[in-house]
């Protein structure tokens, strides 16, 4: 009764996960998708790509900049390197984005790597913050594109182009 209570009660427990497993092991066609950050945004990731793969992530890998998550896997996922590796890594990989899943990265850190990556004409997001991905599902829904403020880290001048004109009309400019 023992033994045949543990496999029951194991078997249970065991099977769902071994069931998302196989569907998320199968289903393999999605955009293949680099992390940069193996802390707690990037492994919510993951788990949120694993647990709902219509969305159509592939996780591919992680880059992490700490030492110790180097040769590491998360949920599966390896650790492929730090921020120095990124341009072999996206082209090694065949990577087709490129999500960052550390919220405070900015300044020149993330110039470094969104400059990376459009170099290779690779699409760059972002996670907005910690707090979107206590809930699995709503994390991949809240990606943010990483625009052109971001990387100056002020709001962006708008030029009015008629006191342009004005300002520059009849002059020579060298």
């Amino acid at each position: 009764e023992f033994i045949l209570s543990f496999l029951l009660v194991g078997g249970a427990r065991v099977s769902p996960r071994l069931a998302l497993e196989f569907r998320s092991r199968r289903n393999r066609h999605g955009r293949r998708v680099l992390i940069y950050g193996a802390g707690d945004a990037g492994e919510n990731l993951v788990r949120a790509m694993k647990s709902h793969p219509e969305f159509g992530y592939q996780p591919v890998g992680f880059l992490d900049d700490h030492p110790a998550k180097q040769r590491s896997q998360i949920h599966g996922v390896p650790v492929l390197g730090m921020r120095q590796d990124l341009p072999d890594v996206l082209e090694q990989q065949r990577i087709q984005e490129v999500l960052i899943a550390i919220p405070s990265l900015s300044g020149p850190d993330l110039k470094e790597v969104v400059s990376a990556c459009w170099q290779k004409r690779i699409p760059v997001r972002r996670v907005p913050g910690l707090s979107v991905f206590l809930d699995d599902q709503a994390g991949l829904e809240h990606l943010e594109d990483v625009d052109i403020e971001d990387l100056l880290g002020r709001s962006e001048v708008e030029l009015d182009p008629a006191r342009v004109v004005a300002y520059l009309q009849d002059k020579v400019v060298l």
